[in-house]
């Protein structure tokens, strides 16, 4: 990872949740006009962020394995061939966040739409409302699970079990849903204040929930830990 990758991976969350806190104050007037213009800057922040600083699925993480040589001849050679090999890296790099960013908006969208739902969401109004909340919630949970872990099914039972090692891709998604459990919790109290209209206390909460679980999933503490629900069943049997 490039030093300007190591600056930007905590800081991306940061920038997103800064940018939503800006637009809050429209959101609230106007909910649906507000996500709807915010999809496209969020997709274009996400794919810098899925080519800039984390490992595609299926390739290495580290650079070229080849070194290069110390004779003049074999040294320029070497170099026209590490660099082909980046650009060849790139526009994989591309292409896979692309995919990875139409998978969770063409398989998420729907399910988390169905999901939000059936925990209590409006079903016979407020559509295009439950829709992009979904397309948000998508964009930000999917795709940097989808370009670092592919379709791999073994990941993807570690995910939906909540056993994947920490990291600041898990962190997020994770922290995507639980933020948006704990935003639906205002809608229902008598406050009477405009920001308690559906669903904006749930896409707020999303992305402070993604904020705030992808920078503890980088903490030298948490990173690499695994959720256990089970330590006194496994005590027990052994």
């Amino acid at each position: 990872m490039s030093p300007l990758s190591r600056f930007y991976a905590p800081f991306h969350p940061l920038l997103l949740s800064s940018l939503f806190a800006a637009s809050f104050p429209q959101l609230v007037r106007s909910p649906i006009d507000t996500l709807s213009a915010s999809i496209i800057p969020l997709v274009a922040l996400q794919s810098l962020y899925l080519v800039t600083c984390l490992p595609a699925a299926g390739t290495a993480s580290g650079t070229s394995s080849t070194a290069l040589s110390g004779s003049s001849g074999s040294d320029v050679k070497e170099r026209k061939r590490h660099a082909s090999h980046s650009q060849l890296t790139l526009a994989r790099r591309i292409s896979t966040s692309i995919l990875s960013l139409l998978i969770p908006v063409i398989v998420g969208t729907p399910l988390l739409y169905t999901l939000t739902v059936l925990f209590g969401a409006p079903l016979t109004t407020h559509t295009l409302e439950t829709l992009l909340l979904a397309a948000h919630m998508s964009i930000l949970a999917g795709a940097p699970l989808v370009y670092v872990h592919g379709m791999d099914g073994g990941k993807w039972a570690q995910i939906v079990g909540l056993s994947m090692p920490w990291d600041g891709v898990f962190g997020g998604s994770l922290g995507v849903l639980v933020g948006a459990w704990f935003g639906a919790v205002p809608i229902p109290l008598d406050w009477d204040r405009a920001w308690q209209a559906y669903p904006i206390t749930i896409i707020t909460g999303a992305y402070i929930g993604y904020a705030v679980f992808s920078l503890l999933g980088r903490c030298p503490g948490i990173r690499g830990k695994v959720i256990r629900f089970n330590d006194e069943k496994v005590e027990k049997s052994a």
